[in-house]
C-alpha cells in the first residue's frame, strides 16, 4: 500500500463548490444494487443489536458508507488513480464492518481495533489474504485522527471520507477542513438527501431502505 500525503491533487481547499451529481460520475459507472448487496452488514456481526444503538451507528449507517466509498472510489479511478480490485473489495468490506464492534454511540476509541480483530477471526474465509490485510489496516486507521498516525493511503482517505460524509446527514456541522479528497467536497450535501429519503422507505429492512433511496436519487443503478 502506497501512502499519499494530504496535499497536491488529492485534496482541495474546503471552499470548493458543490458539483451536481450528474457531473461526477456517468450513469454507467455508478454502483449497482447487486454489487452492493454482497457487502451488507449482518446483524449477527454486531457487538450490540442495532435496535440498541443510536441513530448514528445503526445498520443503515454502514449501508450509506458503502455507497459513498464506492462512489468516491469510482470517481478516483475515472480520474486516473490506480485502485486495485483488492483495495476496492477491502473498502467495501470496511464499510460493512467498520462500526460493527462498537459498544455505544460515543467515541469508543477501541472499536476500530475490535473490528480488525473481528475480521481476522471471522471473515478470513470470505476474502483473499491481500484483501483481509488491507481491511484490517482500514479498520484500525479509521478511528485515530490523521495527525496521530502515519500518512494515510489513498484507500484510507476514501474510507475515512466516506464515513465522515455520513456524519453530515441531517445536519450542517460537517467541517470541510477535515475533508481529504476533492470528490468528497462535491458530495458533501448529498448524504442529507439520501438519509432523508431512506427514512421514508418502508421495506422493513434498514439496508434495503438505503438502497431503494439511493436508486431513486440516481446514486446507484437498479441492476
Amino acid at each position: 500500500m502506497v501512502a499519499v500525503e494530504r496535499a497536491g491533487m488529492l485534496t482541495t481547499p474546503y471552499e470548493e463548490p458543490v458539483i451536481p451529481l450528474e457531473h461526477l460520475l456517468p450513469d454507467y459507472l455508478r454502483p449497482t444494487r447487486s454489487e452492493l448487496e454482497q457487502f451488507r452488514t449482518a446483524e449477527e456481526w454486531l457487538a450490540m443489536p442495532s435496535c440498541e444503538m443510536g441513530s448514528d451507528h445503526s445498520v443503515d449507517h454502514p449501508a450509506r458508507v458503502l455507497i459513498w466509498q464506492d462512489y468516491i472510489t469510482r470517481y478516483m479511478i475515472l480520474h486516473g488513480y490506480e485502485i486495485s480490485e483488492n483495495s476496492q473489495n477491502a473498502l467495501r468490506w470496511f464499510a460493512a464492518i467498520h462500526d460493527s464492534q462498537r459498544f455505544d454511540d460515543d467515541y469508543d476509541i477501541e472499536h476500530g481495533e475490535r473490528a480488525a480483530q473481528f475480521a481476522l477471526q471471522n471473515l478470513s474465509q470470505s476474502m483473499t489474504p491481500e484483501v483481509l490485510e488491507e481491511l484490517v489496516y482500514l479498520c484500525r486507521a479509521h478511528v485515530p485522527h490523521d495527525d496521530e498516525q502515519p500518512p494515510l493511503t489513498v484507500s484510507a482517505m476514501i474510507a475515512k471520507d466516506a464515513d465522515m460524509l455520513d456524519r453530515g446527514r441531517g445536519r450542517n456541522d460537517l467541517d470541510r477542513k477535515y475533508v481529504r479528497l476533492m470528490i468528497t467536497h462535491a458530495l458533501i450535501h448529498h448524504p442529507r438527501k439520501l438519509h432523508a429519503l431512506s427514512l421514508q422507505m418502508d421495506t422493513g429492512d434498514q439496508f434495503m431502505n438505503v438502497i431503494e433511496a439511493a436508486i431513486q436519487l440516481g446514486y446507484i443503478r437498479d441492476e
